[in-house]
């Protein structure tokens, strides 16, 4: 199933009353915050504020990033080659330990402009504090980069009863203290995958799924496994957005209900999605799909 309607975004949902919000309280929902959304400035007060808003209304948020951009930029800086194969970046000592620094810096930074907006977050390093353990790929290909092996729910659970958000980065450890590179669409996954969330929406710098890659116009608004399964097959998806689109069907896969691919360059999107007052980029569905707060 394919639907290719699109919808208005509303200019300030500050304006609606909080109290519309309601049903949102309780509901496990999980941020993978990359993009455009981390890169640029003006975009990061917009969506620190929709995470916080979320939290205030008593949604149970979790937050995921990577920082691909910026750590090509550290990489240029140190004079290190850059090189992606099969849309994942080949990993060498050198620059495991710069993704260590710059995402570091990254989850330090997101933490902080939440807790400026009054929500109460904890930064989480994936390999750093052992959240996220992982298993190397194929070293001679890959070098350090590992696929997500489990995510110690206990421990966010018991974060998120805090009344905090985790905020972490898409980094594993392997079990002989090796950290790995995750795919930071990946590492969402998992971890929302393994909370069993109610909503996965991903921040990024795209619209959503095009159905014909390079025309804006055909961007698809609701689909589902069935779907995607379709589109992978007959490669109608853009290289780039080729892992992220898997990362949703797998997501999908898992038993969430409804998973969203939005742009952060459009304000207030996460929340109109979310509550089902607009409808913005691409909606990924699941069997048990349902919107959380009636339209």
């Amino acid at each position: 199933m394919i639907g290719t309607k699109r919808a208005v975004l509303h200019a300030d949902f500050f304006s609606v009353n909080s109290s519309k919000y309601v049903e949102l309280a309780g509901k496990t929902i999980v941020v993978k915050y990359g993009g455009a959304a981390l890169e640029h400035r003006e975009l990061k007060g917009p969506t620190i504020r929709d995470i916080a808003f979320l939290q205030r209304v008593g949604a149970c948020v979790v937050v995921a990033h990577g920082g691909s951009r910026q750590l090509d930029k550290r990489m240029r800086e140190k004079g290190l080659q850059i090189r992606n194969i099969d849309g994942l970046r080949y990993t060498c000592d050198k620059t495991i330990e710069e993704a260590r620094v710059v995402f570091g810096e990254i989850n330090t930074e997101i933490v902080g402009l939440l807790q400026g907006m009054g929500a109460a977050a904890i930064g989480l390093g994936g390999g750093e504090s052992g959240l996220i353990k992982a298993k190397l790929m194929k070293f001679e290909t890959y070098g350090y980069v590992g696929d997500v092996k489990s995510v110690d729910v206990v421990r966010l659970k018991s974060i998120i009863k805090q009344g905090k958000i985790p905020v972490i980065s898409a980094l594993g450890r392997a079990a002989n203290g090796q950290v790995l590179n995750i795919n930071a669409d990946d590492a969402a996954c998992a971890v929302a995958s393994s909370l069993h969330a109610d909503k996965f929406i991903l921040l990024t710098d795209v619209e959503g799924i095009l159905q014909n890659p390079g025309d804006p116009s055909s961007l698809i608004s609701t689909i589902d496994a069935p779907g995607i399964e379709s589109l992978l097959k007959r490669h109608a998806v853009s290289q780039g957005m080729v892992r992220k689109v898997k990362a949703c069907y797998k997501a999908v896969k898992a038993g969430i209900p409804a998973i969203h691919i939005l742009s952060a360059r459009q304000p207030n999107a996460l929340i109109t999605e979310i509550t089902g007052e607009s409808h913005y980029g691409t909606q990924i569905i699941g069997e048990k799909s349902q919107i959380l707060v009636s339209r």
